[in-house]
């Protein structure tokens, strides 16, 4: 009895504590009151786990901004070879020129000028060969940090995808073991009532029962947290 006042004290603290921490997290005064509604169910994640990866390549943002910003890389390769090749330049401009000689006496003349070039950087001092080499070397450093996310993102989907499968396995374990609980309590029951077993017993089974019911609702609580750490593994949460 002493054990259970001690762990009974302790499930308090423990609610106080989460309780808490959720106003916490929400902004709130710690004397606000709330309330946790509904139940926690084993729900199905919809795929294989080679399709999660593919969805986790088109999802998680990191991976999309890198892929960005080897886009930008590569078209900074394109600007960096320009000075390799030759600038045409073309223009030309359009005046009137008054040439009368009092001031209320206006002569017009036509002024058009047409303009064009060629430009060709012969020789920059092998600038334009650095600048190159820099910017595909950045090109270079994307590919790299891409394939080095990718990696990360399907050793993550693998872990967790794991996690899951082992916590559904727990469900099913703590859900028989809620049945054979119930049995057992059921038999000490029909004893007790024609006087083959004690009180005692009774309410060691009871308890049996309880815990199972508990270790049930834990196992839903770890799959609960492991369905959701998988879909934040897949960038759809």
């Amino acid at each position: 009895m002493k054990d259970l006042d001690v762990d009974k004290e302790k499930m308090k603290r423990y609610l106080i504590m989460a309780k808490n921490g959720l106003l916490n997290k929400m902004g709130e005064s710690y004397s606000s009151d709330i309330s946790i509604t509904g139940t926690l169910e084993k729900k199905i994640i919809q795929g294989s786990r080679e399709s999660l990866y593919e969805i986790a390549l088109s999802k998680r943002r990191e991976l999309r901004q890198l892929q960005f910003g080897k886009e930008l890389a590569g078209h900074g390769v394109t600007i960096a070879r320009a000075d390799y090749f030759p600038t045409l330049y073309a223009g030309g401009s359009y005046t009137k020129l008054s040439v009368g000689n009092e001031w209320n006496s206006f002569e017009w003349n036509n002024d058009v000028r047409i303009f064009a070039g060629v430009q060709w950087n012969l020789f920059n001092g092998l600038k334009t060969k650095e600048k190159v080499v820099q910017a595909k070397t950045e090109v270079t450093k994307m590919d790299i940090s891409v394939d080095r996310i990718k990696k990360g993102i399907k050793l993550q989907i693998e872990s967790e995808w794991d996690k899951l499968q082992e916590a559904a396995n727990r469900i099913d374990v703590r859900n028989n073991l809620i049945a054979l609980t119930n049995k057992s309590e059921a038999m000490i029951s029909a004893s007790y009532s024609v006087g083959k077993a004690t009180q005692l017993e009774v309410l060691d089974a009871e308890l049996d029962m309880r815990k199972a019911k508990l270790d049930y609702q834990k196992a839903l609580l770890d799959y609960t947290l492991a369905y959701l750490a998988l879909q934040m593994a897949t960038g759809t949460f």
